[in-house]
């Protein structure tokens, strides 16, 4: 799943750079940046950058139509992904076996923080488009929220070899309500929900959990950021048989792209945000 977020993250950060950004200034006037914007910057009180009323509508075309255009590109090679790695939906609706997929729950907590990261990730790019901090977690909620729901009615419901999965859906909508507190909380700010990968070898580029090893592969982790360092908890499997499933508890302490590279610009480590999702870290087996 992670080769899915990718895909839309990386499409939505496109069309955002294609409409070159629109936000409402301290003075009322719509101000179109040619970067990354961000509410301190000095951009902001340069009067060039002023957009009046004559030219918003325009920037609304552009907007609406970049926001569009990556949704439009980015569907047809996100579901063809999809549906090449568990099958296509068709067959009838059925549930799945929730006690016969031998995850123990590894499958429950990658719809958790998925749904979570895609929640961010799209109220972040829609930020990014001018709309208000409001407007941008709702649409990122809702987004990220249709997606999943997608996944599980109609690609896996009606595909004959997975089916719809209960638990997997609640555990969509929790990752997107985890994410929309952390972002109407201030207090949470450092707390996040990050992955690591035990193996970067071929046999896992897929990135989505096709079987039993490429969920292994991934350790989910709850963190939290003390400056530049992360210290988190994670979860795990390992399977010494196809079915025997043997979930892990970690400990862990490391750092991400983003965080490390503010310590040299503030400013770079915020484009990268998006990349903070991976935590680089040392672990032990906590049981």
């Amino acid at each position: 799943m992670i080769r899915v977020i990718s895909i839309l993250l990386i499409l939505l950060g496109l069309a955002a750079c294609s409409a070159h950004g629109a936000v409402i200034g301290p003075d009322g006037d719509i101000y179109r940046l040619h970067a990354f914007a961000y509410s301190d910057s000095p951009l902001l009180q340069t009067s060039e950058y002023s957009i009046r009323s004559s030219a918003t509508e325009r920037i609304k075309w552009y907007t609406y139509g970049g926001i569009g255009a990556a949704h439009l590109v980015g569907a047809v090679p996100v579901y063809n992904h999809l549906t090449g790695t568990w099958g296509a939906p068709t067959g009838r609706f059925h549930f799945k076996n929730e006690t016969a997929d031998y995850l123990a729950f590894n499958d429950e907590v990658s719809h958790l923080f998925i749904s979570y990261k895609l929640a961010q990730g799209f109220e972040a790019a829609y930020r990014s488009f001018g709309f208000s901090d409001g407007k941008a977690r709702l649409f990122g909620a809702v987004e990220s929220a249709f997606i999943m729901t997608f996944v599980e009615i109609p690609v896996d419901a009606f595909n004959p070899s997975q089916g719809m999965g209960a638990t997997d859906l609640a555990a969509d909508y929790l990752g997107i309500g985890l994410a929309w507190w952390k972002s109407v909380n201030p207090a949470l700010h450092d707390l996040d929900l990050k992955v690591s990968m035990r193996s970067f070898s071929g046999q896992y580029s897929r990135g989505l959990g096709e079987d039993q090893e490429d969920y292994d592969n991934y350790i989910y982790w709850l963190t939290y950021r003390y400056k530049f360092a992360v210290a988190g908890v994670g979860y795990g499997t390992t399977h010494p048989s196809p079915k025997d499933a043997d979930p892990s508890a970690y400990i862990g302490i490391g750092t991400t792209i983003p965080d490390l590279v503010g310590l040299v610009s503030s400013k770079l480590a915020r484009n990268l945000k998006p990349l903070e999702l991976y935590f680089f870290n040392f672990h032990v087996e906590a049981f």
